[in-house]
């Protein structure tokens, strides 16, 4: 959880921060409108989040405030990569109490924090530009996800992973025959029993032990459920192949179906085109919501223009019987008010702000009973990007072990496990001499820890200008004559080898072996191949410049008295 955010340079902000055009003052007349029939028709409702203030203290439309972009980074291509680039990079701002502040997308990436509403802003803005069809949900959630409380779930490394069972070869035909088993059927049956017996009666115990266990865990009511304001951002199939649509949570980058019981409401969703506000009953949640965003008995929206045809159900839409009614009526409809373009500056993100990913370069993550902490690359000495520290209590206070994940350094990647081992030190202090109180421990402790780390030279790669003073080359220098011949020769052995294993054993081949050894030649013969013209190529192109190189030499001036 951040500090409060600095105090913004107005001299530095755009005219779009500080004041608003003729367009956005008629937006902004008919967002009022809208708002004071709102509250005449639903006077129970609570209000709307329709026009609240930037960090420059200006109203703004909540759509204005989207940014539509697309970066140059590959991760943010995808919903998965803009997600977890975004739960990573901003340290959040809870809405204690809530207030209408809406801040930029670009002035919530250079301070790196914002508000549930902050980070969803800049998440959908990222969705749009990929091509995603995405919205800004305001609405409520339970306790844990308002307050990014993950201590009662567990750490994604510790979930165990599902082993996938290989599948029996099949029995060569001239194979030689397993013996015979010589053990008794009835015997083996009924061990067999007694075995299912003992892990049915096992797994029922450890069953009511983990039910037990997590009604001890269960947290107390919550006094204020469903009065805890959230945002989020909801992702519309049909763009991109998503098949269905689904909530994605911002402050966690975990995607979750529509009817997932931590979402308990919502009042309004909007994107760069429109504001839609929603009609239907959320006593028991979002379970029987419908995201028909066309359908007027169960969203209104704020404006009428295109939008609307465009995000409506195809399956709820009739197919026109004729072109020319359909030319018609475009021509007789009436010019309607389209939303004014976004105020908001280009996003930037820099690749030195890419790389450190957290803020100020780490991020600490509370599970239950575990504490995850990641790190920048490059940022310690020894590599170190993830640290995953378990405990044997929900406190976290009696500590188990610690898992450490390093990456750039030349094996490229290193586990170490630390159990708990408590050992018992005693410190002596000779009498005679001066007294430095408890220094020598101190002393002793540092040393036994510094003893502990094993600093490695990291791996950087030689096309990081940031990091080499000189200048990476641009092309890579050709392999010699001696390693084609080499990997020539090495490609043709192997070859034979193989072939004269098929001759051996082609009568005892299965179907799949067969495949495998065709497979393997062809493959081979290609690496040949390609192997074969690049020394034909090297040996015609090589004498040209070596003379080439020569002539150079001659004629450089201070090398041409040396050379003659």
């Amino acid at each position: 959880i951040a500090k409060p955010s600095p105090q913004v340079a107005f001299s530095k902000c755009s005219s779009s921060y500080k004041e608003n055009n003729s367009q956005e003052k008629l937006m902004l007349a008919m967002a009022e409108n809208f708002r004071q029939q709102y509250a005449l028709l639903y006077p129970d409702h609570k209000a709307l989040l329709l026009c609240p203030v930037n960090e420059c203290g200006v109203q703004k439309f909540v759509s204005t405030t989207l940014r539509s972009t697309l970066l140059p980074y590959s991760e943010l291509y995808d919903w998965g990569g803009c997600a977890s680039f975004v739960a990573d990079y901003l340290a959040l701002e809870l809405l204690d109490p809530p207030f209408e502040l809406l801040s930029s997308p670009s002035w919530v990436l250079q301070t790196q924090r914002g508000t549930c509403f902050d980070f969803s802003i800049v998440l959908c803005s990222l969705l749009l530009g990929a091509g995603y069809n995405a919205y800004c949900v305001s609405g409520y959630a339970t306790k844990e996800m308002c307050l990014l409380d993950q201590s009662r779930q567990e750490c994604p490394l510790l979930q165990p992973q599902i082993q996938v069972k290989e599948p029996k070869k099949p029995i060569k035909k001239y194979s030689v025959k397993p013996p015979r088993d010589l053990q008794s059927n009835f015997e083996r049956r009924q061990e067999e029993k007694q075995q299912a017996e003992a892990e049915a009666a096992a797994l029922k115990k450890q069953l009511d032990a983990e039910r037990l266990q997590k009604e001890r865990e269960h947290p107390p009511p919550d006094p204020l459920r469903g009065l805890r304001v959230h945002c989020w951002v909801l992702l519309l199939s049909g763009n991109r192949e998503i098949p269905e649509n689904f909530f994605i949570d911002p402050l966690t980058s975990k995607s979750y179906s529509t009817t997932n019981e931590n979402f308990l409401g919502i009042e309004s969703v909007w994107n760069h085109q429109n504001y839609w506000v929603n009609k239907q009953d959320c006593t028991f949640g979002c379970n029987e919501m419908t995201f028909d965003l066309g359908d007027l008995s169960k969203w209104e929206y704020v404006l009428c223009g295109q939008s609307l045809s465009i995000i409506s159900d195809p399956k709820t839409l009739e197919e026109p019987e004729d072109e020319e009614e359909v030319q018609n009526e475009e021509m007789d409809e009436l010019k309607v008010f389209e939303m004014p373009p976004s105020w908001v500056t280009k996003i930037d993100i820099s690749p030195a702000d890419m790389e450190m990913r957290y803020p100020g370069g780490m991020k600490v993550i509370e599970y239950r009973k575990a504490k995850l902490e990641k790190f920048a690359p490059y940022l310690l000495k020894d590599g170190l990007v993830t640290k995953l520290t378990t405990y044997k209590d929900l406190d976290c206070k009696i500590f188990a072990d610690a898992s450490v994940f390093s990456s750039n350094i030349p094996c490229h990647h290193v586990d170490h496990v630390h159990l708990y081992q408590p050992k018992k030190c005693v410190f002596f202090q000779d009498g005679t001499k001066p007294s430095f109180g408890s220094v020598w421990a101190d002393l002793c402790l540092v040393n036994k820890r510094v003893g502990t780390f094993c600093f490695r030279n990291m791996s950087k790669s030689v096309y990081c200008r940031c990091r080499h003073k000189e200048r990476a080359p641009q092309k890579a220098r050709k392999k010699a004559s001696s390693e084609l011949v080499n990997l020539f020769v090495q490609e043709t052995e192997e070859l034979q080898k193989k072939q004269l294993w098929y001759q051996k054993n082609y009568l005892t081949m299965s179907n799949e072996d067969e495949d495998d050894y065709l497979a393997y030649c062809s493959d081979a013969m290609f690496r040949i191949h390609v192997l074969k013209m690049r020394l034909i190529r090297h040996k015609e192109r090589a004498p040209q410049k070596y003379l080439a190189l020569e002539e150079k030499l001659k004629r450089h001036p201070r090398l041409a008295s040396h050379l003659l």
